[in-house]
């Protein structure tokens, strides 16, 4: 016999599952759909519970929204740096984006991606040596764009989308900043001095980045004070920042 002592359980009390409320019934399993069938048949075989029943809920208010109501998707650099841009633009194109507000990483990739077709560097390879973030035409293309933000009296977001279409970006059809741009849909950049790897570029003026920074902030209120009942702020991929 055990030298310790257990606990009583002849007073524990238990009730019917009749009188249970449970969050799943047969009646709501998920039905397998043939093969070669269309995406909404695949929609609507998934069981209506948890995060599905969420996720069903959160595309009825972007679709009730997508007509009166701004849908401001806060972003972060993982959903370009894993290659989603083109979702997002076709999301962007069918009115699903109302304002793209996004910190300095997510601009300097999306405009080595519209620059260059490539981003994202090997930080452990790169980092030892000293060769982490140095390269030098993303560095002196940012530079040029936030000049020309401050002598024009542009945002951040706005003066990065037009200096692409300057320079006829090659892949600017993957470029959010460019895309947005020309859908009149602002991109505000909201960026944290020190955090990204132009700033560590002798080129860039913070003076300059602060100001055109600050007007992205000011533009994003502008866009939240419009929000009002029904509209959708969604965060994507920011874990910080956003």
């Amino acid at each position: 016999m055990s030298r310790y002592k257990t606990i009583d359980l002849s007073n524990v009390k238990t009730y019917p599952i009749a009188e249970r409320l449970s969050k799943v019934e047969h009646r709501v399993f998920a039905a397998p759909v043939p093969r070669g069938s269309a995406f909404r048949a695949f929609w609507n075989s998934l069981p209506d519970v948890l995060a599905v029943k969420e996720l069903r809920e959160f595309v009825s208010h972007v679709n009730s929204a997508r007509a009166r109501q701004p849908i401001i998707w806060m972003l972060g650099a993982h959903p370009l740096k894993v290659g989603l841009s083109p979702i997002l633009i076709e999301l962007l194109r069918a009115g699903y984006i109302s304002c793209v507000a996004s910190h300095g990483a997510f601009s300097v990739h999306d405009c080595e991606i519209a620059l260059f077709g490539k981003t994202s560097e090997d930080v452990a390879d790169t980092l030892r040596d000293g060769r982490f973030g140095m390269a030098r035409e993303t560095g002196e293309f940012y530079a040029r764009a936030v000049e020309e933000a401050e002598r024009k009296g542009l945002g951040l977001g706005e003066a990065l989308g037009e200096s692409l279409v300057r320079e006829n970006a090659p892949h600017a059809s993957n470029s959010l900043l460019v895309q947005c741009l020309s859908a009149n849909v602002p991109v505000t950049i909201h960026v944290g001095i020190g955090t990204d790897i132009v700033h560590e570029h002798p080129g860039l003026s913070g003076a300059a980045l602060g100001e055109t920074s600050y007007r992205d902030f000011l533009i994003f209120c502008e866009v939240v004070s419009g929000l009002g009942e029904g509209g959708v702020v969604l965060n994507v991929g920011s874990a910080v920042i956003m």
